[in-house]
């Protein structure tokens, strides 16, 4: 199942290569590219012979968690361009957004730096979550990822109402409920952490977040990419449905 979030996200990225040069939408773009990163590098086989190649000691996590929240800024600050027409609240909310990566990516680089972590492990702050450096490393980059995708889906939830056509509505729908099933996979992390230090494994309850946490990142990254294609599909359908008629139409056409 770890091959999935990723296989989406580098079609979802390939799709969406032609906007690059589109200001408005380049952001997207870019975030997605990052999450396919961030999850590629998740796949525990990736992980374990990508690590030593950046001179091991789980150097490779702090590479994901960078990529994920660079993915995370880059998905809000393409909520922000598509929901805010007003320029100045554009470049308030884009303000804060930036405030809040920074924030973030300096607590997950501090925590990472004064860590021990040295045998290499894909599952980093669980496998060193007692250690200070580790919580903090933790509890930042989840904050900022939780913050993201609650302020996204309010964005896309306030806005909803307010569209037109059927296929943007669903698109956007999909990209909201995808953004809540990451919200609960990283809850289900944060839990995990917490309850690994009180419960002798293997407990029912441990075994249970252990089994819900790739269904709901699995779940989070096909929605999130379906709510992002299906708006695309839609117009290019309608694209060639333009140019086909436009081709009989011209096939009819008769001298004078």
């Amino acid at each position: 199942m770890d091959y999935v979030p990723a296989t989406m996200l580098w079609l979802l990225t390939i799709v969406r290569i032609p906007t690059a040069v589109d200001t408005e939408r380049a952001a997207v773009l870019r975030a997605t590219f990052f999450a396919a990163i961030a999850c590629t590098l998740f796949i525990p086989e990736v992980y374990t012979a990508t690590d030593p190649l950046l001179g091991g000691h789980n150097h490779v996590g702090l590479v994901l968690i960078i990529t994920i929240l660079a993915g995370f800024w880059q998905f809000h600050t393409a909520t922000v361009l598509a929901a805010y027409p007003d320029e100045a609240r554009r470049r308030r909310h884009l303000t804060r957004g930036r405030m809040a990566a920074a924030v973030a990516g300096m607590g997950v680089i501090g925590g990472f730096s004064v860590s021990r972590v040295g045998v290499t492990n894909q599952n980093l702050p669980l496998a060193y979550g007692a250690q200070p450096g580790m919580q903090l490393f933790l509890w930042t980059g989840s904050a900022f990822i939780i913050w993201v995708c609650l302020s996204v889906t309010h964005a896309c939830l306030k806005f909803l109402p307010q569209m037109r056509g059927r296929a943007f509505k669903a698109g956007v729908g999909c990209f909201a409920a995808g953004c809540i099933f990451m919200v609960l996979a990283l809850g289900n992390r944060l839990a995990l952490g917490l309850l690994e230090e009180g419960l002798i494994p293997p407990s029912p309850i441990i075994s249970s977040l252990n089994f819900s946490f790739p269904v709901l990142e699995t779940l989070a990254v096909l929605l999130v990419s379906i709510g992002l294609m299906v708006p695309r599909f839609r117009g290019s359908s309608l694209q060639v449905q333009r140019n086909i008629r436009s081709r009989w139409l011209m096939l009819r056409l008769t001298p004078l």
